[in-house]
């Protein structure tokens, strides 16, 4: 015989497991890539921009180079100092050809300097300019206020190094000028360009759209570029202190810093939404991200199914078909999953509301069996029947015939309807008479203190309730309201309403009211806080009794209201269920 081969317990589970470290490692692998290319693009990109930005500098130190040192040179050579001497001579004609000497030098150097510079001869004693080439970005209405912004910077004492180069940013209005100047005697050679000029050659290197560059003096005031800060939100502190990537309001910029190292001033190039590849790598490794999830979600939730839930569902359902109604024994079943042990939970909770409903029923039948005792504990008044009594043989004595016959007649009535057989609803005409025969009885006794009425729809007539329900709170009236000095009234009221509990249903309702002291306060705040008053010796147990009569019988559907009236006196409100047939409504 072939041995049969033992299968190995959870493979499924170890194959799932393999296959989802095969793909977290080839994510992590994949992740790591991406930021590694990530790296090396913003690095290439910032360092591509960089060597453009260099090299497109160059030309213009270039510029300023040469600049330098021609018009140095200007000043140095031989025969210079008679041609300058004879430009501010008195002989007109001297004066006119030394000058035009000096046009001609500057003609020269603008062929090698290009014409976006300006070039000039300041003489200090008559304050006069003489411009041979001015610059095609340099309006003809902006000459006067450089003019005068450079006789401004000369008399405050200015005085260039002879050893340096360095270019001055002049602001002149609105307008920042590089300014060069170089002095013999009291005359000045010099150059200028507006700053806007000298970030003009950074423009080619990206379009408009995605970089911009812009100028600050060597303290730090923006010179140039105005215009590019404003459209793109980006404040000059932020663009000064901008080095390298970084964030602002959502966006990523990359500022590419060039200093021309013949002047005390800096260029810097902004490109925009700097990391565009960044963000579609990011996208790419995000989508590679959410597919590995996707999978191994799937490849976890099969493998939790078969192990947290099919093996306990199947133990779960072995032992239901092994329960026993008659001998409810609670499911011992301990499961991760929620659902399971909430189902297990929930059939041991039916259990116990199973077993709590049994002994629920017993318990219900013994206070059944206690509020029949109290019922016929209330029927039997022996202090009651003797004031009757003793009332009927003092009539007697007295010879008032007729109301001991009315009297005998009465109380013969009420004895035999609170000594009538066990029955649970009466009708309400039944009740009704019953309390006109107790009423009669308090009118005999208290003749000059004692006044009632009754009032009831037809309809009301046939409605089934408890027997003695309405004499609780008919005694309780009289027993605290009749006084000496008081007469004492009492009224009854019952008719068929929809009430605001039941919009839908008629319900009967009985109002019994009367003048007496009312309800104790701490009586009705015990009972608007929804609480059964207790029991205290011969205190409240009637409406106590009548309270648990009224749940007993009509199931909680009966609402029973206890309040004071403003003009003085107790109202009990009773709202019951309609029902004709008495035999609708069991005890229990």
């Amino acid at each position: 015989m072939k041995k049969e081969r033992k299968k190995k317990t959870h493979s499924a589970f170890g194959r799932h497991k393999l296959l989802l470290f095969m793909i977290m490692a080839a994510t992590a692998l994949e992740i790591s890539v991406s930021l590694w290319a990530i790296h090396m693009v913003q690095t290439q990109t910032a360092q591509s921009a960089s060597v453009m930005v260099q090299n497109r500098m160059e030309q213009v130190e270039n510029n300023f180079f040469l600049l330098n040192q021609h018009l140095k040179q200007t000043l140095v050579t031989q025969g210079q100092d008679m041609v300058l001497s004879q430009a501010q001579s008195e002989d007109s004609l001297a004066r006119i050809q030394a000058r035009q000497t000096l046009l001609d030098s500057m003609f020269y150097l603008s062929g090698n300097s290009g014409n976006e510079y300006s070039l000039f001869y300041y003489f200090s004693d008559s304050r006069e300019f003489l411009t041979a080439v001015h610059s095609r970005y340099i309006a003809y209405s902006q000459r006067e206020e450089l003019e005068n912004a450079i006789i401004r910077l000369l008399d405050s004492g200015y005085h260039p190094s002879s050893v340096s180069d360095q270019w001055t940013l002049l602001p002149a209005g609105d307008t920042y000028y590089a300014v060069r100047l170089y002095q013999y005697h009291d005359v000045w050679n010099g150059s200028c360009i507006p700053a806007e000029s000298l970030i003009k050659p950074l423009l080619d290197i990206y379009p408009e759209s995605i970089s911009f560059p812009v100028l600050f003096t060597e303290n730090g005031t923006l010179a140039a570029g105005t215009e590019n800060l404003s459209r793109e939100n980006l404040p000059p502190q932020k663009a000064l202190a901008g080095s390298g990537p970084f964030w602002y309001k959502g966006k990523r910029w990359l500022a590419v810093d060039s200093s021309v190292s013949d002047t005390g001033f800096q260029l810097k190039l902004f490109i925009k939404d700097y990391g565009q590849f960044e963000k579609a790598v990011l996208f790419q490794t995000g989508v590679l991200v959410v597919i590995v999830v996707l999978l191994s979600t799937v490849i976890l939730t099969m493998s939790y199914t078969q192990k947290k839930i099919l093996k306990p569902l199947s133990q779960f359902t072995e032992r239901l078909k092994r329960y026993d109604p008659d001998k409810p024994v609670l499911l011992e079943m301990s499961s991760e999953l929620d659902e399971l042990s909430t189902a297990s939970r929930q059939f041991n909770n039916l259990t116990k509301e199973i077993n709590r409903l049994r002994i629920n029923a017993y318990e219900n039948e013994l206070e059944r069996q206690k509020i029949q005792m109290d019922y016929m504990q209330m029927q039997i008044k022996p202090h009651f029947f003797l004031n009757s009594l003793n009332l009927i043989h003092s009539m007697a004595c007295h010879g008032n015939c007729q109301d001991v016959v009315r009297l005998s007649e009465v109380t013969a009535s009420y004895l035999r309807y609170i000594f009538q057989s066990d029955v649970s609803f009466v009708k309400l005409s039944q009740e009704l008479d019953h309390l006109r025969d107790y009423l009669s009885i308090m009118e005999i006794r208290y003749p000059e203190h004692f006044r009632y009425e009754i009032f009831a729809e037809d309809e009301a007539l046939y409605q089934a309730v408890p027997p003695l329900l309405l004499q609780t709170f008919v005694e309780n009236s009289v027993k605290y309201g009749i006084t000496s000095d008081k007469k004492m009234e009492i009224s009854i009221s019952a008719l068929i309403e929809f009430t605001e509990t039941s919009a839908q249903e008629e319900m009967l309702t009985v109002f019994i009211t009367d003048n007496g002291p009312g309800y104790p306060e701490d009586c009705l705040r015990i009972w608007n806080q929804g609480k059964d008053l207790e029991r205290n010796g011969s205190s409240h147990i009637g409406i106590a009794n009548a309270s648990k009569r009224l749940k007993l019988f009509y199931h909680g559907n009966a609402v029973m209201k206890l309040y004071n009236s403003p003009l003085g006196g107790a109202v009990t409100e009773l709202h019951l269920p309609c029902k004709e047939d008495k035999n609708e409504y069991t005890a229990g």
